[in-house]
C-alpha cells in the first residue's frame, strides 16, 4: 500500500447486479471509436474474455515514455449475484519516475557539486519532481472521474 502511494496508484473495487454480458456491453459502448460521442474522451479495449484497458485521450503530453496521461486496467468477475469489477488506476510511468530522478538529482548537486547557485538548480529540481507527482496525481482522478461517470457507477452499483 505505501508503494502504490508512493507511486500514485489506487485500486478500486466495484460490485454490481450486472451480468459479465450486460457490464461488457457497458464498456463495449464506451471503447467504440466509431460510436464516438463528444462526452467519451477515453480510449480502451478488452485485452481477454475479462481484462481490459482503459486510457484518457483528451490530453497530449509533450514529453513522455506512454502515449497517454493515465491508465486503467481493469479485471470484470462473474459472481452468483452479478459481477465484480476490479480497477487498478495509474499515471503516466513519467509521472511515477520523473519526481523520483528529479528529487535525487536536486539532492546530488547539494551534496556533491559545489558551485554558487546550487539551492536555486536544487530548489528548480525538487519543483519540477512536484510538478510531474501532482500532474499524475491529477490525470489519475480525472480518468477515474471520467470511468465512473461513463459507467454510471451509482446506477449500476
Amino acid at each position: 500500500m505505501l508503494l502504490d502511494l508512493i507511486l500514485n496508484v489506487e485500486h478500486l473495487e466495484y460490485k454490481t447486479k450486472l451480468t459479465y454480458e450486460e457490464l461488457k456491453k457497458i464498456l463495449d459502448k464506451i471503447f467504440n471509436p466509431w460510436a464516438f460521442n463528444s462526452k467519451y474522451f477515453v480510449t480502451g479495449d478488452f485485452k481477454n474474455k475479462y481484462q481490459f484497458k482503459v486510457a484518457d485521450n483528451s490530453i497530449i503530453l509533450p514529453i513522455s515514455f506512454e502515449e497517454y496521461p493515465a491508465y486503467i486496467k481493469g479485471e470484470i468477475k462473474e459472481t452468483d449475484n452479478g459481477s465484480i469489477l476490479n480497477l487498478r488506476i495509474r499515471p503516466n510511468i513519467s509521472d511515477q519516475i520523473i519526481p523520483f530522478i528529479s528529487l535525487f538529482s536536486g539532492l546530488f548537486i547539494i551534496f556533491v557539486d559545489d558551485f554558487e547557485d546550487r539551492y536555486i538548480v536544487f530548489a528548480v529540481c525538487i519543483l519540477f519532481g512536484i510538478f510531474a507527482y501532482v500532474f499524475g496525481f491529477l490525470a489519475r482522478k480525472k480518468l477515474k472521474k471520467k470511468f465512473e461517470r461513463y459507467l454510471d457507477i451509482k446506477n449500476i452499483c
